[in-house]
């Protein structure tokens, strides 16, 4: 009896092993295209003045003044203020505050529109292979201008190429 009952056991966990999938659907988010903004890079420096992280979207030439007040404030004679047409474009400053080691100055790797945001994307900053420790005081910084985008902005981390 035992002998008989064996095959229709087999054909009936075959029939439900078959049947038995993956229920469980995952659906990925739609991915929205990355429009990337054309800028130029208007200061870049490892000395601002801005002690503490500062961001700053500037879209006249007053709040531009006194960026380049605080800026030059050290410095005399101080850079000369730049050329930017508010009514088409504006800019983008970005600090992040006083760091303990040198650099000549932050890079911008793009600049793109995803999902109503602007994203600005720093570039690496370049290791020194010669494994000596560098400790000295920074502001660097970074100043872009671009077309008019009407979005708030965003930093986002440099990427390594590596």
């Amino acid at each position: 009896m035992f002998h008989k009952t064996l095959p229709i056991f087999y054909l009936l966990c075959s029939l439900f092993f078959v049947s038995c999938g993956n229920t469980t659907s995952v659906s990925e988010a739609p991915v929205t295209p990355e429009n990337n903004v054309d800028f130029t890079t208007v200061f870049s420096n490892g000395h601002s003045n801005f002690k503490s992280p500062t961001q700053q979207l500037i879209t006249s030439t007053k709040q531009l003044e006194a960026l380049y007040a605080t800026i030059n404030s050290t410095r005399k004679p101080g850079i000369p203020l730049p050329n930017i047409n508010f009514d088409t474009h504006e800019a983008f400053f970005f600090c992040p505050g006083e760091v303990s080691h040198g650099v000549d100055g932050l890079k911008v790797a793009k600049v793109y529109a995803k999902n109503n945001t602007l994203y600005v994307q720093l570039a690496p900053g370049k290791n020194d292979d010669s494994g000596l420790v560098t400790t000295v005081m920074s502001q660097p910084a970074v100043l872009i201008a671009f077309e008019q985008q009407g979005l708030p902005v965003v930093i986002a981390a440099a990427k390594n190429t590596n």
